[in-house]
């Protein structure tokens, strides 16, 4: 039995008639029993929502850029970053999306 686990762990040798193209020997051994696969570590909530969280500032910005000096943006930036949050599948997508609305009834109503 010994025997049969160190042929099964034994490097085994793939030339380029096995797919490799440089025709270099490539070793390789069966995994260890013992492995554990160790997951990556979370992401903080800006790592994985770099584009909404952009829209949301962006949002703020208009926002305060319009209650402190009267300019009111109309919120068009904000929309296509929500857009492009939606294409790369951000979980704060819908939240950049609801604030680029709320950015663009401000500008609509003027307030």
């Amino acid at each position: 039995m010994a025997a049969a686990e160190a042929a099964a762990q034994a490097p085994t040798m793939m030339t380029a008639a096995s797919g490799y193209a440089d025709g270099q020997p490539v070793t390789h051994t069966a995994p260890n029993p013992g492995f554990v696969v160790q997951h990556a570590p979370k992401q903080s909530l800006t790592e994985g929502n770099t584009v909404s969280v952009t829209a949301i500032a962006v949002v703020i910005a208009y926002i305060v850029l319009a209650a402190s000096t009267g300019i009111v943006l109309l919120g068009i930036f904000p929309v296509a970053l929500s857009v492009r949050a939606f294409r790369r599948g951000e979980k704060l997508a819908p939240v950049a999306l609801g604030a680029a609305i709320l950015a663009v009834l401000l500008a609509l109503t003027g307030h």
